[in-house]
């Protein structure tokens, strides 16, 4: 389960990125900092940090739009924030949440005519899972809350997520599985 369009993490290549599919990774990549901006319309700036306290890894990155669902009609307005804690206990672990929200008020003029304004609400809860032992790092996300809410037309969307996978690493070679499975519902 990699999202997104290369900041998501590879499964291939030790990168910082790598604590957005599995989080255990953010106990690797601490006391770092991530600043991007990018130049192409409708994308901003994103970035965050790792951080090491008391043997724990906690760190936070905001307005990674991969991070939330990929059907939501506003993704790019959302300015999620995704924060993260690992450890390295035995095993190394991390979890992270993102929420990510946005409302706007729409006055919809059409053919000449003023209708009603309108509230539409986008709203992304999802909680990543993951761990490092003996070479395998499985690895969850579960998106527990995603809907688009028009209050105009009262129509709802639900984008239901789950995925799971692990990368098993032998020597120099890497093998990894993974599902993915995205429905919506209206």
């Amino acid at each position: 389960y990699l999202p997104g369009n290369g900041n998501s993490g590879s499964l291939f290549v030790d990168d910082a990125y790598n604590m957005f599919y599995n989080p255990s990774y953010a106990y690797d990549h601490k006391d770092m900092a991530i600043i991007e901006k990018s130049n192409s319309n409708g994308n901003t700036a994103q970035g965050g940090f790792v951080t090491s306290i008391a043997g724990f890894a906690i760190g936070a990155f905001f307005n990674r739009v991969d991070g939330v669902a990929q059907s939501m009609t506003n993704r790019a307005n959302m300015k999620p924030m995704e924060f993260f804690i690992a450890g390295d206990h035995t095993a190394k672990w991390g979890v992270s949440v993102i929420y990510a929200a946005y409302t706007d008020e729409i006055t919809n003029y059409t053919y000449g005519l003023n209708e009603p304004v309108k509230t539409e609400t986008d709203r992304d809860i999802t909680a990543r899972f993951g761990a490092q032992y003996m070479g395998f790092d499985p690895y969850l996300s579960i998106r527990f809350k995603n809907d688009d809410r028009v209050d105009y037309n009262k129509a709802n969307s639900f984008h239901n997520h789950w995925g799971a996978g692990t990368k098993y690493t032998f020597g120099e070679w890497v093998f990894n599985t993974g599902y993915r499975l995205d429905n919506s519902s209206q």
